[in-house]
C-alpha cells in the first residue's frame, strides 16, 4: 500500500499529472495544438485525483488499510510530494519526488546480472517510449517547423513560453532545461507515456500482477497453511487496490466510458480521439 501511495498516487497522479493539467489550463487556450494533443490523455484526471484525495483523508480508504497511524500516513504523503534535493541525504530522500524521463528511470533494468538479457519492463517501456516520441516529433514539427535545431517559431508562441514556465515550476524540472524543440518533444512524450503505459503499470503492479505467490488461490480466505497468500491481510490488500485503481480513466487509445457517454449526449459516439489529431481531413481544425 505504501509503494502504491508513493509511486502511483503521489508521484504519477498528484505531482506529474496534476502539474501538467494545471499548466495546460493556466497557459494554453482550448484550441492550442499542444493542449489538443494532450487532451485525450488528461480527460477525467481532475475527477480521478479528487477521488484519490478523498481516499487520503482521515478514516478514508487508505487510512483504514495503512499499517500505521494517520500522522504517519500524512508524513509519507508529504515526503512523497516534496522535491528530492539535488544532493540526496541517504534513504530518507528516496521516496521524494524528482522529475526524470521514464526512459532514463528504467535504465537500471537494461541488463540482468552480468548477462545480456534485459528486464521485460525495460524493453516494453523503451519500445513504447520510442513509438510515442516519433509521433510527438511528427506532431510538433507540423506546427513549429521541420528543423529541430530552429526554435524560433516555438519561442514566438507566447502561450507555449508561459506553459513551459508553469510546467517547470509545478513538476520541479530544473531551469537548465530551456524551452527548445528537443526538450518539449521529450517532456510531452514523458507525460503521454506517464498517463498511459506507466499509469497502467503502477495501478496493477502492487501485488496484483507481479508479486503473486505460486500458492495464491484468489481472494478466498482459507485456513490451509499451504495457501499462505490467502489471509485476511492479503484479502484486504487486494480489495483496496481493486477499489483504488479499478476505474476506467484513460486507456492506451484515449477512449473510455466517459467519452462514450459524452458522445451519446451530443448525438455521436466518440470511439477515439483521432478527430483532434493531424489527419488530413481535420488538419485545419487543429491549427490555431
Amino acid at each position: 500500500v505504501a509503494t502504491y501511495l508513493v509511486d502511483m498516487v503521489c508521484h504519477c497522479r498528484l505531482r506529474e499529472t496534476n502539474g501538467l493539467v494545471k499548466a495546460m489550463q493556466e497557459a494554453l487556450s482550448p484550441n492550442h495544438p499542444i493542449r489538443r494533443l494532450l487532451a485525450p490523455f488528461t480527460v477525467g484526471t481532475v475527477y480521478a485525483n479528487r477521488v484519490l484525495d478523498e481516499h487520503l483523508k482521515e478514516n478514508g480508504l487508505f487510512h483504514r488499510v495503512f499499517a500505521f497511524r494517520y500522522t504517519a500516513l500524512c508524513r509519507l504523503v508529504k515526503d512523497a510530494l516534496s522535491d528530492q534535493p539535488q544532493e540526496r541525504n541517504g534513504i530518507a530522500d528516496d521516496g521524494k519526488y524528482r522529475f526524470k524521463l521514464l526512459k532514463k528511470r528504467v535504465s537500471s533494468m537494461k541488463e540482468i546480472g552480468a548477462g545480456s538479457a534485459t528486464y521485460p519492463l525495460y524493453e516494453d517501456v523503451v519500445s513504447f517510449w520510442m513509438l510515442t516520441l516519433n509521433f510527438v516529433q511528427s506532431y510538433i514539427r507540423q506546427y513549429y517547423g521541420d528543423d529541430d535545431s530552429d526554435d524560433t517559431s516555438l519561442l514566438q508562441d507566447q502561450q507555449m513560453v508561459a506553459f513551459y514556465a508553469v510546467l517547470l515550476q509545478n513538476c520541479g524540472i530544473p531551469e537548465k532545461y530551456k524551452l527548445k524543440k528537443f526538450n518539449i518533444m521529450n517532456i510531452v512524450t514523458q507525460f503521454v507515456v506517464n498517463m498511459t503505459l506507466w499509469h497502467s503499470h503502477l495501478s496493477t503492479a502492487c501485488s496484483l500482477r507481479y508479486v503473486v505467490d505460486a500458492a495464491h488461490c484468489g481472494l478466498k480466505i482459507d485456513a490451509d497453511l499451504e495457501c499462505h497468500e490467502s489471509s485476511v491481510q492479503s484479502f484486504v490488500e487486494y480489495c483496496v487496490l481493486a477499489l483504488a485503481s479499478g476505474w476506467n480513466v484513460v486507456d492506451f487509445q484515449g477512449c473510455n466510458m466517459v467519452l462514450k457517454e459524452r458522445g451519446k449526449q451530443h448525438g455521436q459516439e466518440n470511439k477515439n480521439w483521432k478527430h483532434v489529431l493531424l489527419d488530413e481531413k481535420n488538419k485545419k481544425t487543429t491549427k490555431i
